[in-house]
């Protein structure tokens, strides 16, 4: 007879009696095993039969369990691993290390966590590799120029290293919030400009004496990378939080990216002998790992699950709620749609994060496919053709004023407009842009759709511009 006792999950001041026990019986009869469980607590009793409770006690370690317990890591980061190694003394090990880049309570949280954090950690490794090759080329470019001595070669790299910086800064003022409205787009866009600084590094022992220049320019363009990763980071982050752990995520994901790094420096040391100095040769080897980053980049940013409306969200996911409100659908069921308003994964499977042609997206920003492109926070100048006394009853009575034109479909927002209103309008102006009459009936299921369906409507990132306008009365 095997005994296992586990404790439920209760507060510190629960009685000694407030426990539960489970006790497990083997017995062998005929070559035929055969084991039932007692579950036994508060003068209750039940008898489970077969192997019911099997996967709970693999799950727990003899002496102890709960969330901190490091068994299943491996299972859960590295599934495909842990059917090779099975429950063997390897895995063992391998539990314990790995639950030092994960979470607590990782158990909980869902299988795109893993999917992004693996996808994020073989970008890094191939981000660091990279580095290193293109270090390789200017350390070589820096050698080469006529008549270059230590203190030039010294002067020049801090020079670039301070271009660089100071290129960075102006980068994150000229993009600012915008950064919390896309954070997958920032994201790629930090990778993109990561590779290219390596790859115009690696170009610099061609023209050794335009090394400052092109130095200093892949130096921003790393700042940059750097910058943008650090900035959509939180929000990416965010999207998995749970209980309010977004800094025992973030710190996770920094011993990742440690580790990562690591590993990607130690393969492009050991690459480099391999790959040479001649530029003939780093290129196509920057290229290939530069490729190679790209993708994981994207295929972790797809597992990414954003529940903040900005344009290009709020548009797919308002497009899809006009078309099934005003067909007279019953209301989807399941988990992809709640009241007709798609939920954040579905909307991310259709997100565009790179665009058509390739690279649209990422420099320009979403394009809207509406036959008139919806603007929001314009200004009372975009509206001169309104009646004054209509938008000041708008403005005073919703919050938001809709205009049309030829071209687009205008918002005027209040300066004290609230979530709600600002939302009202936008489908107002959906509407407007779609050629569908939108009621009064339409705007409430809306409302509740979008807070049914998980999204967060009290931060939005829909205004095209920041213009306000103030209501008063005298």
């Amino acid at each position: 007879i095997r005994k296992f006792k586990k404790e439920s999950n209760l507060s510190p001041r629960a009685s000694p009696s407030d426990r539960i026990t489970l006790t497990q019986h083997t017995t062998w009869a005929l070559g035929v095993t055969r084991r039932t469980y007692l579950l036994s607590g508060e003068g209750k009793s039940e008898v489970l039969e077969g192997s019911q409770l099997d996967g709970v006690l693999e799950d727990q370690e003899e002496g102890g369990g709960g969330t901190e317990s490091p068994r299943g890591a491996v299972r859960a980061f590295l599934p495909w691993l842990s059917k090779s190694i099975k429950m063997s003394k390897y895995e063992r090990r391998l539990d314990a290390i790995l639950v030092h880049l994960l979470p607590k309570d990782f158990r909980q949280f869902p299988e795109n966590y893993f999917a992004y954090a693996r996808w994020y950690m073989m970008a890094s490794v191939a981000g660091s590799a990279s580095m290193v090759l293109s270090t390789q080329s200017m350390l070589y470019a820096i050698g080469l120029g006529a008549g270059a001595i230590p203190m030039a070669a010294a002067l020049n790299w801090v020079i670039k290293d301070g271009l660089g910086q100071l290129g960075g800064v102006l980068f994150a003022s000229c993009v600012n919030s915008r950064f919390d409205a896309d954070p997958k787009r920032w994201r790629m866009v930090a990778a993109v400009s990561l590779d290219a600084a390596c790859f115009l590094e690696a170009l610099t022992p061609l023209a050794p004496i335009f090394f400052l220049p092109m130095a200093s320019i892949a130096n921003m363009g790393k700042n940059v990378s750097w910058l943008a990763a650090s900035a959509t980071r939180a929000n990416i982050h965010l999207s998995f939080a749970r209980r309010a752990n977004l800094a025992d995520i973030t710190a996770k994901a920094g011993s990742q990216t440690v580790l990562a790094s690591t590993i990607g420096t130690t393969l492009g040391v050991f690459i480099s002998p391999l790959v040479g100095t001649h530029p003939t040769t780093i290129l196509p080897a920057i290229a290939a790992i530069s490729s190679f980053h790209l993708f994981c980049t994207f295929q972790a940013l797809s597992k990414v699950k954003c529940d903040t409306l900005n344009a290009q969200r709020a548009e797919i996911a308002t497009i899809e709620f006009l078309n099934r409100f005003n067909s007279n659908s019953p209301r989807p069921t399941g988990d992809d749609k709640v009241g007709w308003v798609p939920s954040p994964s579905w909307v991310s499977e259709r997100e565009i994060v790179i665009g058509k042609p390739i690279g649209s997206n990422l420099m320009y920003g979403y394009s809207s496919s509406l036959p008139r492109k919806v603007v929001i926070g314009v200004s009372l100048d975009s509206i001169a053709k309104d009646s004054l006394l209509d938008v000041w009853g708008s403005l005073r009575d919703s919050g938001v004023h809709v205009s049309s034109t030829n071209q687009t479909v205008n918002v005027l927002i209040a300066q004290n407009a609230t979530a709600p209103q600002i939302l009202e309008g936008f489908l107002e102006a959906m509407g407007a842009s779609m050629g569908v009459h939108v009621p009064k009936l339409a705007k409430d299921a809306y409302l509740d759709g979008l807070k049914a369906a998980g999204w967060n409507t009290k931060v939005l990132f829909l205004e095209t511009y920041s213009a306000r306008v103030s209501v008063s009365t005298t």
